[in-house]
């Protein structure tokens, strides 16, 4: 399975309105789709690299009590402020120790 990415819109038609549209902050991290089977981690960049090793964090301690999942969402470092921190993440993503 791939991530689910953004596609593009017609910037002229506006945003969606109704109750039937959901928008998402753009939080400014890495895509990542995390799946846990049988209590092991696995995380794949979008390009379907293994990035596990760089998330020990995650991967040392399953989501959810270790209960299979997959999971298609973002890995994002937040700074002091709260606000997403892609410069930390970039330094980050590529440790493997």
């Amino acid at each position: 399975m791939r991530p689910m990415l953004a596609t593009a819109g017609d910037v002229h038609a506006g945003v969606p309105e109704g109750p039937e549209w959901v928008h998402e902050v753009k939080w400014d991290g890495i895509r990542a789709l995390t799946e846990v089977r049988a209590g092991r981690v696995r995380m794949t960049s979008r390009n379907e690299n293994d990035v596990t090793a760089a998330w020990p964090d995650v991967a040392d301690h399953p989501p959810l009590g270790g209960r299979d999942l997959l999971v298609d969402g973002e890995v994002i470092v937040l700074a002091a402020d709260g606000r997403p921190d892609f410069r930390v993440l970039q330094e980050r993503m590529h440790v493997r120790k």
